[in-house]
């Protein structure tokens, strides 16, 4: 945790680490290890996430649409990603469409 926090408040962290562990200084200390743990669908999920944001990126780059103009889309989200909606339309700038929506181009993702 100390490593974590050494970026924002890095003095409080040396004196904290080389007090607690006697170690020479927390820049040098190696990072903890892992028990090992994963859990594959959380990881396939933020993998599917970050292609679907990644490629709407390069999408509205190829368009010429400035990152922070808002633009109507309809998405068509995979169960894993529905939940994540909000989160997706605040992060691309993307305002949800009415029922009377046309769309005037489409970027068809497939898995990632």
């Amino acid at each position: 945790m100390l490593k974590l926090l050494h970026p924002m408040v890095p003095f409080v962290t040396e004196k904290l680490w080389t007090t607690l562990t006697g170690g020479e200084s927390l820049i040098i200390a190696t990072w903890p290890s892992t028990t090992g743990y994963r859990d594959a669908g959380a990881e396939s999920e933020i993998a599917a996430l970050q292609h679907f944001v990644t490629e709407v990126r390069r999408f509205r780059l190829d368009q010429g649409l400035p990152t922070t103009k808002s633009v109507l889309a309809q998405l068509e989200l995979t169960v894993d990603l529905q939940r994540h909606e909000p989160a997706i339309r605040q992060l691309l700038r993307l305002e949800p469409a009415a029922e009377t929506f046309t769309a005037t181009a489409t970027l068809p993702l497939g898995a990632s």
